[in-house]
């Protein structure tokens, strides 16, 4: 099993669309299979998966759980955006091909559970870089 599956069959069994970079090494330190030589292999793994994404911010998202999120992320990412408000939100939504209400929710779910992303409780979506500049 390669490094990468390891992580996979983790964050699959328990149930995890993505883990945090705290979360990441607390689980290297209890897990005495996470040696460096291992922990670095997985690194260079993640830089070539398209199976598991790692964030700008170390954080690491299974593609297959969150793919809503990542349509958004890569639109942002393609507009340089790293704020949408609201009815941008929803003009974008509008104009996903075969987008329904599912759809939906499991974005603002998939949004709630990273932190490379966030959704304020007024609709507005936040990326890591605006939340680190702490711009308004």
């Amino acid at each position: 099993m390669t490094e990468i599956q390891v992580l996979l069959a983790f964050m699959r069994q328990s149930k995890r669309k993505s883990i945090k970079r705290r979360s990441l090494e607390r689980w290297f330190e209890k897990n005495d299979y996470w040696i460096k030589e291992r922990q670095f292999k997985l690194f260079q793994q993640l830089q070539r998966s398209k199976v598991l994404r790692i964030m700008e911010n170390g954080e690491i998202i299974r593609v297959e759980a969150m793919q809503e999120y990542f349509m958004l992320f890569d639109y942002m990412q393609t507009q340089q955006k790293s704020q949408l408000d609201k009815d941008h939100l929803k003009r974008w939504i509008a104009e996903q091909p075969a987008w329904h209400a599912k759809k939906t929710e499991r974005l603002i779910r998939q949004l709630h559970c990273t932190e490379t992303m966030k959704i304020t409780e007024f609709g507005v979506v936040i990326s890591h870089e605006k939340q680190k500049k702490g711009e308004n």
